[in-house]
């Protein structure tokens, strides 16, 4: 896999978790 593809991954993993926080708080 494209190192940046990987790091987009991960980059987009944490804004989910982020918003789903946002929502909860």
């Amino acid at each position: 896999m494209n190192i940046v593809t990987q790091v987009m991954q991960e980059i987009s993993k944490m804004m989910t978790d982020l918003y789903h926080q946002a929502i909860q708080g």
